[in-house]
């Protein structure tokens, strides 16, 4: 039934104060973090563009395609910011700040609704729960990784729809409210794809703490039910016209059973990082073969949660509600659909974190209300007993232990944000925790090309020794000797060794063709291996401009001037709206005109 309005006071915006300050506080440094990671490939005005389209339908899988809201921020971050990373990070601090902010409100308005026992101890509740969840070091992902603000802008239009729907059972501007949810739904899809779990986790809520049976529920607010719902159709049209086939769906290196036994490993070490997170990891690296036996004590543990929250739910509708939330919210990421690019990330936890700390914050205040209700039952008239027994001791012993843990969460995260400073340290410490990660050890050999260029070398070196059998590691050995080395005769080893394990590997191909066509090094070039390698990626691809490009450097090599100009002028044609591939066949044509084979220096 609608109820009148419930309205913050003074100890509401006491409370908020509290939290941004604290939280300015451990995430002020921050602002010295530097672009690491996918950052460094898309934060250009190439990408952002405001006039191109670039920003809203990228062409590969860029964190930002299929999320418009996202790809806008980084447009209008750019237009101020440039690329200082200051500017960036400043705005992901100001959203997960918010992100803190409504959650308090989210667990005060929810708490003042539907728990009577605890309405007094409310706001202290929700400022605790919002505080540990806030300085939790596992949430540093998402403000110095500026291209996971996705994450983090998602999480804050969840937590607004929560809200909204809350505050729709008030009997003042329940209209308002309700169009105010269907809108955070919406704005929340348009920043990642888990935001589908918006409507579910409303629903869950009415149906787990309202009174009302599901069929009155229903009947009374089914225009909420339906309005926030109704954010699955630009999701839905966003997954079909901007797909992320590249990175997400079954595929031939993974299988829904593979990523499944990843996941369930991934899992435990995730809830491991709740209580204790001390080995945080960038990147956790691509799924690889989990045998069965390896997987099981994960496996059994899960569904052994998983059962006990079924059983529990009718029971403690609260622990059971925040449990399910839990495994909701993780469930788009965590669970069998495959996410190919990467197998685990600590960001998936920046919202399921949330539910983790109410719970855990309420079963801390459940444990002092009982221990004074033990000391209530002694009777005892003595000063410590009956001090014990007063709701001011319940409160004492909850916050006694609540602010130590958020004192030592607070220096973790200080301590982390000063990590994403110091790239080489990030991604040190990637390979020492999981060096079984290849692309950990690429971008390691990157961040040390920038002050030590020989060590760079000797990384990427250890990389081919490592994986001399994984076509794709030999690729970015391959590339990483090419652009990061300048060793173009590393790097003609590197993709000869790809094409012998995936013979139809095209960019290898096309990458051999450059060296052994227009390499300077005398030693390296073999026209006529360019050749035959260029025809045959042709027949693959007739239309390429990158194919047609290395063809008639191919011609040209030969001497074959004329064909070269004819090939050229093709990819030309193909070219016209790519205006700086263009301009460099152009000058490639002048030069075979003037029976010049084209050169480029790869030292």
């Amino acid at each position: 039934m609608p109820r009148p309005p419930i309205t913050f006071g003074r100890i509401d915006r006491l409370a908020v104060l509290t939290l941004l300050l604290i939280g300015l506080i451990v995430y002020v440094n921050c602002l010295t973090s530097a672009f690491v990671f996918d950052d460094l490939l898309f934060i250009d005005g190439q990408a952002l563009d405001i006039s191109s389209a670039n920003w809203l339908a990228p062409q590969i899988d860029l964190p930002i395609k299929g999320r418009p809201l996202v790809g806008l921020s980084f447009v209008l971050n750019y237009s101020i910011s440039g690329t200082n990373p200051a500017g960036y990070h400043a705005f992901n601090l100001t959203v997960h700040l918010m992100c803190a902010v409504m959650l308090f409100s989210v667990v005060r308005q929810a708490m003042l609704r539907w728990s009577q026992e605890r309405q007094a101890d409310s706001a202290l509740i929700a400022v605790a729960s919002a505080l540990l969840w806030m300085i939790h070091p596992l949430q540093t992902e998402c403000v110095n990784y500026v291209s996971q603000r996705s994450e983090s802008m998602a999480a804050l239009f969840i937590l607004l729809s929560l809200y909204c729907a809350i505050r729709a059972c008030e009997t003042q501007y329940r209209g308002r409210w309700i169009v105010a949810a269907g809108a955070s739904c919406w704005t929340a899809v348009c920043c990642k794809e888990i935001a589908a779990v918006g409507p579910m986790l409303i629903i869950l809520l009415d149906a787990t703490f309202s009174p009302s049976s599901i069929r009155i529920l229903i009947r009374e607010r089914w225009r909420l039910y339906a309005t926030v719902c109704s954010c699955w159709i630009p999701l839905a049209s966003l997954l079909y016209l901007l797909p992320r086939s590249a990175t997400v769906g079954v595929s031939d290196d993974v299988s829904v059973t593979q990523y499944a036994l990843n996941q369930s490993l991934l899992i435990i070490q995730y809830f491991r990082l709740v209580v204790w997170p001390d080995a945080l990891v960038i990147d956790y690296g691509r799924p690889r073969e989990v045998a069965w036996l390896e997987a099981a004590p994960a496996v059994i543990a899960i569904s052994t949660v998983l059962l006990t929250i079924a059983i529990i739910y009718r029971r403690r509708p609260v622990i059971g509600y925040l449990a399910l939330a839990v495994v909701l919210l993780l469930a788009p990421t965590s669970s069998f659909l495959p996410i190919t690019s990467e197998v685990g990330a600590e960001r998936r936890l920046y919202l399921p974190l949330a539910a983790m700390v109410v719970l855990i914050v309420l079963g801390l205040w459940t444990g002092a209300d009982r221990f004074a209700c033990y000391c209530r039952r002694r009777g005892s008239n003595a000063l410590p007993i009956a001090w014990l027994s007063s709701p001011i001791a319940t409160r004492g012993l909850t916050l006694g232990l609540v602010l130590p843990a958020a004192l030592m969460l607070s220096l973790r995260s200080i301590d982390r944000n000063r990590e994403y400073a110091d790239p080489l340290k990030l991604w040190t410490q990637a390979v020492e925790a999981r060096p079984d990660n290849p692309r950990a050890w690429t971008w390691l050999a990157f961040e040390f090309s920038r002050v030590d260029r020989a060590t760079a070398k000797r990384v990427t070196g250890e990389m081919v020794s490592r994986w001399c059998g994984d076509w794709s590691v030999l690729f970015d050995a391959g590339e990483a000797y090419l652009c990061l080395h300048r060793d173009p005769t590393e790097a003609a080893r590197c993709f000869r060794r790809v094409l012998q394990l995936e013979p139809d590997h095209a960019k290898a191909r096309l990458r051999l063709v450059w060296l052994l066509a227009g390499c300077e090094q005398d030693e390296l070039r073999n026209g006529k291996e360019a050749l035959r390698i260029a025809q045959h990626l042709q027949e693959k691809y007739p239309h390429s401009v990158e194919v047609l490009d290395a063809l008639a450097i191919a011609h040209a090599e030969c001497g074959d001037f004329d064909t070269a100009i004819a090939v050229a002028e093709q990819a030309l044609a193909c070219s016209e709206q790519l205006d700086g591939i263009a301009t460099k066949i152009r000058d490639r044509i002048s030069g075979y005109r003037a029976h010049q084979p084209f050169r480029f220096d790869a030292t």
